[in-house]
């Protein structure tokens, strides 16, 4: 196997490991913007994903990528942070001790949205570039 191959390769296995958790990273901002009391298991759970999204961004950059995979390695960054500031935010807003502030800041917060997409379409646009007979 070639090493662009395998540089290809490593950085699908990240943004399979994204791709895994987006669901429940959505499951907690969702919560997040639920009037009714926020659960423990949830807030434990939100601070795990946003522990997983900041070790993928290291992992990213320790990455050895090809010149031309830098802006591919650019959004995902980008996604994963935000990925991980939003389930800050809306841990932030949920957990608020303000009520009014707490109510008025969860009514916008339902899920990740577009960026969640944007994920797995990079993910789909890195596995195109590997070569069908050396795929995972």
């Amino acid at each position: 196997m070639d090493p662009r191959s395998g540089h290809l390769r490593e950085f699908l296995r990240l943004l399979d490991e994204a791709a895994l958790v987006l669901p429940a990273a959505d499951e907690v901002v969702a919560a997040c913007g639920e009037q009714s009391e926020v659960a423990v298991d949830l807030v434990r759970a939100g601070s795990r994903l946003q522990v997983v999204f900041s070790k993928l961004r290291d992992r990213l950059g320790d990455l050895d990528l090809d010149q031309d995979l830098e802006p591919a390695r650019d959004r995902a960054g980008r996604l994963l942070l935000y990925h991980q500031w939003m389930l800050r935010e809306a841990l932030l807003a949920a957990c608020s001790v303000h009520g009014r502030d707490r109510d008025t800041g969860r009514g916008w917060i339902n899920g990740l949205g577009a960026p969640a997409n944007r994920l797995c379409e990079l993910r789909d646009e890195i596995l195109g570039l590997i070569d069908p007979r050396v795929r995972p």
